[in-house]
């Protein structure tokens, strides 16, 4: 993952609600995908198990966020445990079969959950962080973001 992904992913997360985070946790697994199966296509071992790990630290994260107290959440569960077993088995044969087969089932729960986060209005989980606008200003090259917003981006003591 380059460090503009890690960008934006990071802005992402900071201007999201919780659906939107979600989704963002989401396409940070299938970066990571994509860095596992280059790794695997230039030999590269330890980058390979290095992408694999960080695939498995996601859908752990997907697995902390769950709420039994609702159904939907038991039938998640048995689809991440799914994920997991096919990274595990891909990390240990060293193929991407599984990993092609993990990626099935995320990018369908991800199209789920971007219908999800279509329809949650709460706000973003990140009340003091700063508000990024795109468009005010070009560059040469690209297109330039503005922060807006205020001066204290800590924690109130």
């Amino acid at each position: 993952m380059t460090r503009e992904d890690r960008t934006y992913f990071t802005r992402r997360i900071s201007q999201g609600n919780k659906s939107d985070i979600i989704v963002v946790v989401y396409d940070i697994y299938l970066a990571y995908e994509d860095d596992a199966k280059l790794a695997l296509r230039k030999n590269d071992t330890e980058g390979f198990g290095t992408a694999v790990q960080h695939m498995k630290d996601c859908v752990a994260h997907l697995v902390d966020a769950l709420d039994f107290t609702y159904d939907i959440a038991n039938k998640l569960y048995p689809l991440y445990d799914y994920v997991q077993r096919c990274l595990a088995k891909s990390l240990y044969q060293k193929k991407a079969a599984p990993l092609d087969e993990a990626a099935a089932v995320m990018l369908e729960l991800r199209e789920a959950f971007i219908e999800v986060a279509k329809a949650d209005e709460s706000s973003q989980q990140m009340q003091n962080a700063e508000t990024v606008v795109a468009g005010y200003t070009y560059g040469r090259d690209s297109l330039n973001e503005v922060s807006i917003g205020g001066v204290n981006r800590g924690f109130y003591a």
